[in-house]
């Protein structure tokens, strides 16, 4: 029996084929093809959402909301970003940094949560939201430069100053 597999396009359409053919199809064409299924069009633009998982309750202090993720958390059950307490098994739409129990319902959630806890927390912004959209961003990571020059020396010169 043959194992099927499904290669997809970067316009989200896909095909299913002999995992050796889609191998090798994924290989001469990486442009082209991709054994990896492609994110939903917009997907920046759509608020996540969130399913909580444990009951959460707001911090007690205030101005926590307009500061960076905390770093390290001593009580498990507070959410910086929370306007009130949320029980489990609620459905949270937020455009605010999720507590990391969290689970992502939608795709920009899926990946704002994984983009939250990979990254260093104090070096995010207040929100992952920005101009309408999710922004990942943690102020390091970013692309590398394009061209890379090599300081040239200037000539030497063999004259006499005077």
């Amino acid at each position: 029996m043959t194992e099927l597999v499904t290669i997809y396009r970067p316009d989200g359409s896909s095909e299913t084929l002999r995992a050796d053919l889609a191998r090798n199809r994924t290989y001469l064409a990486p442009d082209e093809w991709s054994m990896v299924k492609p994110p939903p069009l917009g997907w920046e633009r759509t608020v996540p959402k969130y399913l909580v998982t444990r009951d959460l309750r707001p911090s007690p202090n205030s101005r926590h909301k307009m500061e960076s993720p905390f770093s390290e958390i001593w009580q498990s059950d507070i959410w910086q970003q929370a306007d009130r307490q949320y029980a489990a098994g609620e459905t949270v739409e937020s455009t605010a940094w999720p507590h990391a129990s969290m689970q992502g319902l939608n795709y920009s959630a899926e990946r704002v949560l994984e983009f939250f806890k990979a990254s260093m927390k104090s070096r995010l912004q207040v929100s992952p939201w920005f101009a309408g959209q999710v922004r990942l961003s943690d102020g390091i990571s970013g692309p590398l430069p394009s061209v890379v020059q090599t300081p040239r020396p200037e000539p030497m010169r063999l004259r006499p100053v005077a």
